[in-house]
């Protein structure tokens, strides 16, 4: 959705909106499982993601983009239909998915316009 950039992905709403999809989806897998939500899921913030990932960049020998962009255009239709999941089950026991959804809309869309 940005362009398969890390740059444009660590700017402005995309980042946030990330940040909020992962939080959701660790509220909705907790719920599922009957588990209560990890501490970790706290981390999930913007500064600390843009921290982060400029370490693990220059753990790898090769790019990591393009090697995100292969690996998750492969797994494309499983990606929506994991997304369609934890919305549709987010939604039914009433927990918050906009960020989720939002993603998961731009996903369809996106694939949808590609074919």
């Amino acid at each position: 959705l940005a362009g398969w950039s890390f740059a444009s992905a660590l700017r402005g709403e995309a980042l946030q909106t990330g940040c909020r999809a992962a939080r959701e989806a660790i509220e909705v897998a907790s719920k599922q499982l009957g588990r209560r939500p990890p501490l970790f899921r706290f981390l999930m913030v913007p500064w600390l993601i843009q921290i982060g990932l400029f370490f693990f960049k220059g753990l790898f020998p090769f790019p990591l983009e393009k090697m995100l962009r292969a690996h998750y255009t492969k797994i494309g239709a499983q990606t929506r239909a994991e997304l369609t999941s934890y919305v549709s089950y987010g939604r039914a026991s009433s927990l918050p998915v906009e960020s989720l959804a939002t993603i998961l809309d731009a996903l369809t869309k996106k694939h949808a316009s590609a074919c």
